[in-house]
């Protein structure tokens, strides 16, 4: 059955069957990926995937079932699945659809060039990748893969109240994963590429920015430990974003979960940061016309020159604050599009020269295990470059930088103009922190 005429034949058959209140869902994924290792093809594979959820709301609470197989017969058991689901659900809150009303803006993500993506090889510009990866440096000992991937993404959704929305997003991605060699060390090093633009396709630059990197770590030393000037690359803050972004959850802030609470108009942070979720920026990888709810989006600057400014709510949290929904809704937990610090005015090396004996973090790890979201304490691996006398200096051994980030925020110095988003919905450019503790 095709995906349209089965979300009426569900949508009719909510109706006929009297459903209080009831939203149905379609997405689709339809994905090619191609992996070369020693200039032969090690993976392809070609996917399109579907799925329907319905969701309805049955004596005051929502019940989700989903299925994949767009089979006439699967209606009435989605229906009733959904039913069975809502009366397991013991909890107080009140569930809410959003019915469509308010103004959804007209929106330009992130395209691949398509145009000169059709005319690619990618076989051949993966081989190349590898090829020259070991043409480049001798120390260059593998090139452990090279991937292509491709796609489109597809989702409806409407519901009984008058919500009605359709939205595709198309991606298309280049990465190469290698490794370098002294005799005695191996160090790794990833480079990855979104086909944004023609400079996305030139082999000899991704290959130039991987092998510099990685054939620098070789000469890596141990770092000493102490308190340090730390200046994050946008890279590597986006991880300490994805922290703040709990931090200002409603949800989180309503479970007591978040130091935030009762914070909104007041300090929380240095003044020069402020961070914006942007649903509108042109050509962002995160932008989009509504929420996961179906709520209109909406600019908004979280935190204005050090001020708390908004939580971000869903449909639920926003009744419980007697608030607005912020157009952050994706079910019982919340998205952000385009979530960034707004870029400074110096250059990243007017930063370096400015710290003078520092280091650089250009990379963090295990942020999901090091991190404690109510006491705002983390440790974490990272890995980077010392600063000498104002000039980047030797790469060093992964070293752990812990510290809390409610201090963090407040002991930051200075922002650079380099706003990087790294082929994803975070973006920062180089952050300056006074002081972070870092240790071997």
């Amino acid at each position: 059955m095709e995906s349209m005429a089965f979300l009426d034949a569900l949508f009719d058959a909510c109706k006929n069957k009297k459903i209080q209140a009831f939203q149905v869902q379609y997405s689709r994924a339809q994905t090619q990926s191609l992996e070369v290792f020693e200039q032969k093809i090690t993976k392809q594979t070609h996917n399109n995937a579907q799925k329907v959820l319905l969701k309805i709301m049955h004596e005051g609470k929502i019940g989700v079932a989903f299925c994949e197989n767009l089979c006439p017969n699967n209606i009435d058991y989605l229906i009733e699945k959904a039913k069975e689901n809502s009366l397991l659900i013991d909890c107080d809150d009140i569930d809410f659809f959003y019915d469509g009303k308010g103004k959804y803006k007209k929106v330009t993500p992130y395209v691949p060039d398509l145009k000169t993506l059709q005319d690619l090889d990618k076989f051949e510009f993966l081989k190349s990748l590898e090829q020259k990866s070991y043409q480049s440096d001798k120390r260059i000992n593998k090139v452990i893969t090279t991937a292509f991937g491709q796609g489109e993404k597809e989702i409806v959704m409407r519901n009984s109240l008058g919500l009605n929305l359709a939205d595709k997003q198309q991606f298309a991605y280049a990465y190469i994963y290698l490794s370098a060699t002294d005799g005695k060390l191996v160090k790794t090093e990833s480079k990855e590429t979104a086909f944004q633009s023609k400079d996305d396709f030139d082999v000899n630059k991704m290959v130039e920015d991987a092998v510099t990197k990685v054939v620098k770590k070789l000469d890596a030393k141990d770092i000493s430990n102490g308190c340090y000037p730390v200046l994050f690359e946008g890279k590597a803050f986006n991880n300490i974003l994805m922290m703040l972004k709990g931090l200002v959850e409603a949800k989180n802030v309503q479970e007591h979960k978040s130091k935030f609470e009762e914070k909104l108009g007041k300090t929380v942070a240095s003044d020069v940061l402020t961070v914006v979720d942007d649903p509108f920026l042109s050509g962002g990888f995160g932008t989009g016309a509504f929420d996961g709810e179906g709520c209109p989006s909406q600019y908004k600057e979280i935190i204005k020159d050090g001020v708390l400014q908004t939580y971000l709510y869903n449909l639920k949290t926003a009744h419980k604050a007697h608030a607005l929904p912020s157009g952050n809704g994706d079910g019982n937990d919340v998205m952000v599009f385009n979530f960034y610090v707004k870029p400074g005015k110096k250059s990243k090396e007017t930063l370096i020269s400015e710290i003078k004996n520092g280091v650089i973090i250009d990379a963090l790890n295990g942020i999901h295990a090091g991190y404690d979201i109510v006491s705002g304490d983390f440790s974490f691996g990272a890995s980077g470059f010392e600063i000498v006398d104002g000039k980047i200096g030797q790469y060093l051994n992964q070293f752990t930088v812990s510290g809390n980030i409610y201090h963090l925020l407040e002991n930051i110095v200075a922002v650079g103009n380099d706003l990087d988003f790294d082929y994803g919905q975070y973006g920062a450019p180089s952050v300056w922190v006074s002081s972070l503790n870092l240790s071997k």
